[in-house]
């Protein structure tokens, strides 16, 4: 196999029938411009958002002359507002505060705190859409553990706190049993 430098890429050509590779050019201050212009008519990103997408693209020295450039122009939005856009659509999405914040660490912006009642609310409409009511009934202890887990694991995986999680476990699922019923079998 041989080596490559970073900025060299490949395809397969069909027109050929072979596989291509090309080392693109780099771009220059004017297309990085239009670039963030480009960018930023999608939606609103932060800077460190917009900087990563062109770092592959242009030198750095060319991206700091256009952010400049942009920050300049006001054309950059707020980190408050970016950080308000994302809150609001993972929360629409039902993602809890540790996925909330993972997202706004990764564009570069500050963690927000959440009230323990959203939460819990978001956490509850998250359950409802995924699980029934009635999820354990009937279930011997082994299943009905299992399915615990099932729910905690999906909880977690959407940024819920192990805490939130428990909460719901303990007051959504109507259980036709008690759970000393459990001890006779």
């Amino acid at each position: 196999m041989t080596e490559r430098s970073p900025k060299t890429k490949q395809f397969y050509s069909k027109k050929l029938k072979k596989v291509v590779t090309y080392t693109p050019r780099d771009l220059t201050l004017a297309e990085v411009k239009r670039k963030i212009m480009d960018i930023l008519a999608m939606r609103d990103h932060s800077e460190k958002e917009i900087t990563t997408k062109l770092k592959d693209r242009a030198p750095a020295e060319i991206i700091a002359q256009a952010m400049q450039w942009a920050v300049e122009q006001n054309w950059l939005p707020a980190p408050e507002k970016v950080q308000a856009m994302v809150v609001r659509s993972l929360g629409n999405r039902r993602k809890g505060k540790n996925a909330i914040n993972q997202k706004l660490k990764s564009m570069g912006l500050d963690v927000v705190q959440i009230e323990p009642e959203i939460e819990l609310e978001k956490a509850l409409s998250a359950v409802e859409t995924k699980f029934k009511k009635t999820l354990l009934n009937g279930l011997d202890f082994k299943s009905a553990q299992k399915e615990k887990a099932r729910v905690m694991r999906f909880l977690v995986s959407r940024g819920f706190e192990f805490s939130t999680a428990q909460k719901i476990l303990s007051t959504y699922f109507i259980n036709s049993k008690d759970e000393n019923d459990y001890d006779e079998e």
